[in-house]
């Protein structure tokens, strides 16, 4: 069976990339789930919840959208190549977006402020 090379970036605060290698008809959050990228799910892969939204380059390359990505996202998102990672069956090699979520985000602008003001203290 083909197998194809996926590459995850985690964007943020910086860019972490895993890669991973998954046979062709994978969805992208299993092989995602495999190689730890840090894809958020809650569903467990039934594209009930849409946390699993990714950013995904060849748009092109993959399966349609599906009805539940249609209905999840908006016409907007689904153009600019937002998917849900359970919905994307893996057919060729991929580049994944995994965006930070907005949780994630306050939590780090919190924890780069506390470090800021912990330098501050340090060099009064």
């Amino acid at each position: 069976m083909l197998s194809f090379r996926i590459v995850f970036r985690q964007t943020g605060a910086g860019v972490h990339r895993r890669i991973a290698h998954a046979q062709a008809g994978t969805t992208v959050l299993a092989a995602g789930i495999q190689a730890k990228a840090g894809i958020p799910h809650k569903c467990g892969g039934q594209g009930s919840c849409g946390t699993c939204r990714i950013h995904i380059n060849p748009r092109s390359a993959v399966n349609p959208p599906t009805r539940i990505e249609r209905f999840k996202l908006s016409d907007k998102q689904l153009t600019e190549g937002d998917r849900l990672a359970c919905q994307i069956q893996i057919g060729c090699d991929l580049e994944v977006d995994i965006p930070e979520s907005a949780l994630s985000r306050v939590v780090r602008k919190q924890l780069e402020e506390l470090h800021r003001n912990k330098d501050d203290d340090r060099m009064d």
